[in-house]
């Protein structure tokens, strides 16, 4: 079983490597706006898992599913006309990301990238800045696309491991935001990307929860939960909202 499992990563490495690396270059170069959870964290607790060591060797995990969202009080942003008159709206729509990720830990624990599609793309890097000097401080960087075309958003995230994940990894941070905000067209009807969408800046202080769990005696892959969760301040609304997303998927 335990070749069996090293095979499976070798091929899922060969397939996954080349058009990945493709991918994410597209979505850097491509125009347009999405937001998904950056699992290039786990990297952050990536040898501090039970069973999990660190390695010399590329290490590929998948995010089944991963799911974000942030939720605006969007009778008061109607109330006060923060996007009238240049936007006839009727509503805020809070959208909820749903995203699968393909995230690869990078020789030597130090670095890793991930790329999400769904119902937005995007892809993500973290690493440790201070290297050995201070391990424990990560620092990720995360764009995404869409359709609409008003610029790609952006995350700037550095933050502390607490915890590092045995059996459980806990971090704390703070983050810097580019993100759009979809608005309810009332001539747009049931079209998503026909509505409006306006580009605003954030500002966070969040907080990454994880845990694993092995799925056999004999295999050294492990199941993972991840929870990140944040409070923002909108400079372009003047307001403060809350924002979660759980992942799921094994490592």
């Amino acid at each position: 079983m335990v070749q069996a499992f090293a095979e499976s990563n070798q091929a899922i490495m060969k397939t996954f490597i080349p058009g990945g690396l493709l991918i994410a270059a597209v979505f850097f170069l491509t125009a347009g706006c999405a937001s998904h959870a950056p699992m290039s964290e786990m990297v952050m607790f990536h040898d501090g898992a039970k069973g999990i060591e660190k390695s010399d060797d590329l290490h590929y995990a998948h995010a089944f599913a991963s799911i974000a969202y942030d939720h605006y009080d969007e009778n008061e942003i109607v109330n006060r006309q923060i996007f009238s008159p240049e936007y006839e709206i009727d509503g805020i729509k809070s959208v909820p990301r749903i995203t699968t990720h393909a995230v690869f830990m990078l020789p030597g624990g130090n670095h890793a990238f991930s790329i999400a599609g769904g119902n937005g793309l995007g892809a993500d890097f973290t690493f440790r800045p201070l290297g050995t000097w201070m391990p424990g401080l990560f620092l990720t960087a995360s764009g995404g696309t869409v359709l609409l075309n008003t610029g790609p958003t952006l995350e700037l995230i550095l933050q502390h491991r607490i915890l590092n994940g045995r059996p459980a990894g806990w971090s704390f941070g703070a983050s810097l935001n580019r993100n759009v905000i979809w608005l309810d067209d009332p001539d747009a009807g049931g079209c998503l990307s026909c509505h409006s969408a306006v580009a605003t800046e954030s500002a966070a202080l969040r907080s990454v929860f994880t845990t694993s769990f092995g799925v056999g005696q004999e295999s050294n892959r492990r199941i993972f939960m991840h929870l990140i969760m944040k409070y923002s301040y909108d400079f372009e609304m003047d307001l403060y909202y809350p924002g979660v997303s759980f992942s799921f998927g094994i490592m």
